[in-house]
């Protein structure tokens, strides 16, 4: 009745409560990264409509083009990991059909979906007649001013030019990025990491995606740092031994962006330490041949000053990896972000005061996501959880519009007391050792 991309990952309706979950997760994980901060409230779980209605929900109102490009990273991210394909034999009234039809988008009919709502949008605005494609991209430079916000929505008008262009192949930056509606630092600091991606993918799979980085390239728009950054990360880059005989080079390339004009109320600190990271790690790619890179540690993503900085760079690390861009050891990496956590929660330990537990929270969830990341890479769906996971899903609930989780069912410090008991179930050293077997 099934059928699947990957002969050894049979998808069968049995399997569809734990494919459901894996969504459930990706959404999670948006939600905390801040992606689905200006979600329409008729989102929630747009899983569970049909496909006419999803499409009717999250793009048909407003042109709303922040829930479109929400709800196409969520499906390929799932998509892309749980190497799934359509169910056969099930029909569009059938309710696993409801659950399934996110996750199978084909590539054209998402990118024209998405170029309708800019065309709504944009007819909405009284700005004229709609456009071609080839038409928006010749405005490209000058169609931002016509977005509300310009330094929120001038990545969505990016998103589409890499929809175009990727089609089939976009997934492993999509996954990356997410095509984030974000202000002005969040923005930057993806599009930093989309640079270094879009390098790696142009160099092991020069026919797909050498468009992607010359796109890129093309984007005015680099984070710069301060100089006490660059000593920071050159002095990192010294003290390896595999860098250190490119430190010139390393430091050519830091000091190029660091003459890139930067935006309005760009945090220079915030952004340029994770461009800074991602450059180094970019091109310690380029300097191993076979892309075998063991030692996760190199870039000491323990002492990097934002740890949510560290959260993305892990993430991509993990996305890399399940592209066969990186033949590194999955464990190694899920070690050392356990590490960065333990360290994390030393500190608020110590001073409950200055510490954002936000930020923890947002990492411990995080890691969940990325567990269980781990299980569909090695074919199985579930490892052994801590019991606080499972009573904290039941007990919150997304709420898109107030940007954060709703508690019907308990008070706020019963709800805050279970966090910290997640969290010490992952600092946990024998129940992470469970996890990751």
């Amino acid at each position: 009745m099934a059928s699947s991309v990957l002969p050894t990952f049979p998808v069968t309706v049995e399997d569809i409560p734990y494919i459901k979950q894996l969504f459930d997760l990706a959404l999670l994980d948006l939600n905390q990264s801040g992606v689905l901060r200006e979600f329409a409230a008729g989102y929630c779980y747009s899983v569970e409509y049909t496909e006419s209605e999803l499409f009717r929900s999250s793009v048909g109102i407003k042109g709303n083009l922040t829930a479109f490009l929400v709800n196409s990273r969520c499906a390929k991210v799932v998509q892309f990991f749980a190497k799934l394909t359509p169910l056969k034999g099930v029909s569009t009234n059938n309710p696993h059909r409801k659950t399934l039809v996110l996750f199978f988008k084909k590539e054209m009919l998402v990118y024209e979906t998405l170029l309708d709502t800019l065309h709504d949008h944009q007819h909405q605005e009284d700005r004229g007649p709609i456009m071609s494609a080839f038409e928006y991209k010749k405005l490209f430079p000058r169609c931002i001013g016509w977005w509300p916000k310009p330094e929120e929505y001038a990545f969505g008008v990016k998103a589409l030019l890499l929809f175009e262009t990727l089609k089939e192949s976009f997934t492993h930056i999509d996954a990356l990025t997410g095509f984030a509606i974000e202000p002005a630092q969040l923005v930057v600091r993806k599009l930093a990491v989309f640079h270094a991606v879009a390098l790696s993918c142009k160099r092991q799979r020069p026919e797909k995606y050498a468009p992607v980085a010359e796109i890129v390239d093309s984007v005015p728009m680099e984070p710069t740092y301060t100089s006490k950054d660059v000593k920071n990360i050159m002095r990192r880059v010294k003290k390896h031994k595999d860098l250190a005989p490119h430190s010139a080079q390393i430091l050519a390339a830091l000091s190029k962006s660091q003459e890139a004009a930067g935006i309005e109320e760009l945090n220079e600190d915030w952004v340029g330490m994770c461009h800074g990271q991602v450059c180094v790690f970019n091109l310690m790619l380029e300097h191993d041949e076979l892309g075998s890179i063991t030692d996760i540690k190199m870039l000491d993503l323990r002492h990097l000053k934002h740890q949510h900085i560290t959260s993305d760079l892990v993430y991509f690390l993990m996305t890399s990896l399940a592209e066969g861009v990186l033949k590194t050891n999955l464990n190694s990496i899920l070690t050392t972000y356990h590490e960065t956590l333990s360290i994390e929660l030393e500190m608020y330990k110590m001073d409950q005061t200055s510490f954002k537990f936000d930020i923890f929270k947002q990492q411990v969830y995080r890691m969940f996501h990325l567990q269980l990341l781990h299980c569909v890479s090695q074919l199985k769906f579930f490892a052994p959880l801590p019991e606080a996971i499972n009573e904290l899903r039941t007990l919150s609930v997304w709420h898109p519009c107030s940007g954060s989780y709703v508690t019907n069912k308990v008070d706020k410090p019963t709800y805050n007391e279970l966090l910290k008991r997640l969290c010490l179930a992952f600092i946990d050293t024998n129940e992470f050792r469970t996890i990751l077997d």
